[in-house]
């Protein structure tokens, strides 16, 4: 697998708790969906959050966080 099992230890340990979050290795990394969408995934040693839009204009200027390029595009709405 590709993604670094240290990153993914957290949200992993995190999700199992709940019944409704389902963990998929896809996208070469682990994903956590929720009701057939992908919110969460680690990918590498990269922990990819997608947020909401009221939160989107505060998290990406954190100095932990950075918008997510997908081939030279930027994701809005993840970070």
């Amino acid at each position: 697998m590709v993604f670094d099992e240290d990153t993914a230890q957290r949200p992993c340990e995190y999700f199992q708790r709940h019944d409704d979050i389902v963990e998929n290795v896809m996208f070469g990394g682990i994903a956590f969906m929720h009701t057939g969408n992908t919110f969460c995934e680690v990918v590498n040693d990269t922990l990819l959050a997608r947020i909401g839009p009221d939160a989107w204009e505060a998290a990406v200027p954190k100095p932990y966080s950075r918008e997510v390029d997908c081939s030279g595009k930027a994701v809005t709405g993840s970070a």
